[in-house]
């Protein structure tokens, strides 16, 4: 599972990077309309189109024949209710690693618009948020330091 989600938090946002080499515009503008209506750039591309940047790489991820737990953590990392899996899984880990920077970065009253609490909550595990929130926290302020500049 460990390798599984890390394949699948490097290729998270493929889509994106198929997007901006193929329709710049068209991102661009999803970028802006999402900015202005304050919503993510996924739940703008739905909207638009019907699906995100997340289910674009997912099918093109499985038309690659990666493993289906990269497939599925791609594909499911804005919106992990729909992934079948129903235990910790690389689905969730991406969701984790894809959200709480963001809570984090911005008010914590949007948290829970961030972070799918119910899916947390389905899996027994809303109570270890805080935990993870904490150890995310940790993580950014070693990042926040300059340890890879010379004094």
């Amino acid at each position: 599972m460990a390798e599984e989600a890390f394949m699948a938090g490097l290729l998270h946002d493929m889509g994106k990077l198929v997007l901006a080499a193929n329709y710049p515009a068209l991102l661009e503008q999803n970028i802006e309309e999402a900015q202005q209506k304050k919503i993510g750039l996924w739940e703008q591309e739905f909207l638009v189109h019907g699906s995100s940047h997340a289910e674009m790489a997912g099918y093109l991820l499985r038309r690659w024949g990666m493993p289906a737990g990269v497939v599925d953590a791609v594909t499911f990392h804005h919106r992990p209710t729909l992934a079948r899996i129903r235990s910790f899984s690389a689905v969730t880990a991406v969701h984790l690693a894809n959200t709480l920077p963001r809570v984090l970065a911005q008010d914590s009253a949007i948290y829970s618009e961030l972070v799918d609490v119910g899916y947390l909550r389905t899996l027994g595990m809303e109570d270890r948020l805080d935990d993870w929130k904490q150890l995310v926290a940790s993580q950014l302020e070693l990042t926040d330091t300059k340890i890879f500049t010379r004094g």
